[in-house]
């Protein structure tokens, strides 16, 4: 869908159309693409995709122009054994001392799907697994790294049977810290998806974050609580806008948060994506997109300038489906949802929209 050369293409084009900081996370350009495959891809290049020579022009043209660029490798989920990691012996095991086998989650059918079987790594190798990607990115030259789900799922491994606390997950997030610690120990810089305690503390960025609930539970409101803890702290954006159900309102929900716009982008298109199970190549053609990702940028970049590091000290629910946000420096936002316009004592705001006070002199 997307070599290194049209990720080249694709961010030097951009990043000249838009002024805000730009940050690009490499994603399925380890050996086996998307799919879940060996650890860490390998932590080899895609042949198909380019060659080492194509990613190092690709992080040096980042480089030139201040771009934040991370390289994905995929820590967790593995489907074949490599060198250093069998799935007989490195996969986790459950309670009954068997080899487990996880499974993609289909959302239209609320089913498994058990034709996307993978095991899962033991948390025992996740700092191994971290030796590895660190060796082959300083070799590549590159700065930032992305460790695939290792941020965002949690789980207990019974091959260590001789504490109970397994039955927990208790040592999960021990070992995801270990493994941040040995990246960050090397100077690196960490891009994480979704991120859980463990892995956003020691997060340069944090994508995906979460912008509302699970709905598991019966709530009144939603707030933003998770930029409430981390904004002014580390770089944050919500989900792909251009993969939301709602775009608009993925947008309005990242200014109510106070986090940058998040895009997942490819570059060709073909009928046999139709068929993959992998969510990010829906509506994710650059073509197509890249209008609406200059002009988002262009109605939110004077408010992303003004709340630039800035906390949030408060969150106020001003009426159904109007929202304000207020942040250290004095600047606040008021978030309107709804379909039509709302008075409001700073003012007017269109339908589905948002106006930005300045902090009183």
């Amino acid at each position: 869908a997307t070599t290194l050369e049209d990720a080249y293409n694709i961010t030097e084009e951009i990043s000249s159309q838009v002024s805000a900081k730009t940050t690009v996370n490499l994603k399925g350009f380890t050996s086996t693409g998307v799919d879940v495959g060996t650890v860490g891809g390998g932590f080899t290049v895609a042949e198909n995709l380019g060659k080492v020579a194509d990613l190092q022009k690709f992080n040096e043209l980042c480089k030139n122009k201040s771009i934040g660029m991370y390289f994905d490798f995929e820590i967790n989920k593995f489907k074949s054994s490599s060198k250093g990691f069998k799935t007989f012996r490195d996969g986790a095991f459950n309670a009954g001392d068997v080899n487990v086998l996880a499974y993609d989650h289909n959302i239209a059918t609320n089913a498994y799907e058990k034709t996307t079987a993978y095991h899962l790594l033991t948390p025992a190798k996740f700092v191994y697994a971290a030796e590895q990607l660190i060796n082959k990115t300083s070799k590549w030259g590159l700065e930032g790294v992305s460790l695939g789900s290792l941020s965002s799922i949690a789980y207990s491994d019974f091959s260590d049977d001789t504490s109970s606390d397994y039955y927990a997950k208790s040592y999960y997030g021990d070992r995801v810290s270990d493994a941040y610690k040995v990246v960050k120990d090397n100077s690196k810089k960490v891009m994480t998806s979704d991120a859980n305690q463990a892995a956003a503390l020691a997060s340069d960025v944090i994508v995906e974050a979460p912008l509302a609930s699970s709905k598991a539970n019966v709530f009144s409101e939603d707030i933003p609580f998770y930029s409430m803890v981390f904004k002014g702290y580390t770089g944050l954006a919500g989900e792909s806008v251009n993969l939301a159900s709602n775009p608009r309102k993925a947008v309005l929900q990242s200014v109510e948060a106070g986090y940058g716009l998040n895009y997942t982008v490819i570059n060709n298109w073909e009928n046999s994506l139709l068929t993959c199970y992998s969510p990010m190549f829906y509506n994710s053609r650059y073509a197509d997109i890249k209008d609406s990702i200059i002009n988002n940028q262009k109605e939110l970049s004077a408010y992303y300038e003004k709340i630039a590091g800035a906390k949030i000290v408060a969150h106020n629910i001003l009426a159904d489906g109007v929202r304000e946000t207020v942040f250290s420096n004095g600047v606040s936002v008021i978030v309107n949802y709804n379909k039509t316009a709302v008075t409001t004592e700073a003012g007017t705001v269109a339908a589905e929209g948002f106006i930005v006070r300045e902090a009183a002199v």
